[in-house]
C-alpha cells in the first residue's frame, strides 16, 4: 500500500514536470532554461516554434510539403509515419506524461475514497506544477 502511494506521488510529480515544461517551452521559450542552455536542449528538438517541422517532409524553403489533397506529408520510417513523441520535445514530454497517467490509473488506491483521493492528488499536482513552471524552469539571471 505504501509503495503504491509513493509511486503515484512520484508519477504525479513527473506529470507536473512534463506539463510545466511543455507550457514553459510553448509560451515562455525566451525566459526558460531550454533557451538558456541550447547545447543541453537543442532548439531544433525542444523549441516548439521550430521543432513542429520535424514531423513533416520539408521543401527547399523549409516548409512542409503537401500531397495531392493539400495535406502535409509526414516523415516515415520503413513506410510507417514517425510517431510525434519521437519528433520533438513537446510531444516527447506529452508521451511521458500520458504514460504516467495511465500507470496511475492502473494502480488501485483505496485510501480515503475516490473524492478525497482526487482532492489530495489534485493539490499535490497543482503545487508541483507551480513549483516547476514558476520556480525551477525559469532561467536565473
Amino acid at each position: 500500500m505504501l509503495f503504491e502511494v509513493i509511486l503515484i506521488v512520484i508519477l504525479l510529480i513527473l506529470i507536473d514536470f512534463c506539463d510545466a515544461a511543455k507550457d514553459k517551452m510553448s509560451f515562455h521559450w525566451a525566459t526558460s532554461i531550454f533557451a538558456k542552455y541550447p547545447k543541453l536542449f537543442p532548439p531544433q528538438f525542444w523549441n516548439p516554434a521550430i521543432s513542429w517541422k520535424n514531423k513533416w517532409v520539408l521543401d527547399e524553403n523549409g516548409e512542409p510539403k503537401l500531397d495531392e489533397n493539400g495535406k502535409r506529408i509526414p516523415k516515415k520510417w520503413h513506410g510507417i509515419d514517425i510517431p510525434d513523441v519521437f519528433t520533438d520535445g513537446w510531444h516527447a514530454l506529452k508521451g511521458i506524461g500520458w504514460t504516467a497517467i495511465l500507470v496511475i490509473g492502473a494502480i488501485n488506491l483505496p485510501l480515503f475514497g475516490f473524492i478525497l483521493n482526487f482532492v489530495i492528488l489534485s493539490a499535490i499536482y497543482l503545487f508541483f506544477w507551480w513549483l516547476f513552471f514558476d520556480v525551477l524552469l525559469v532561467a536565473k539571471k
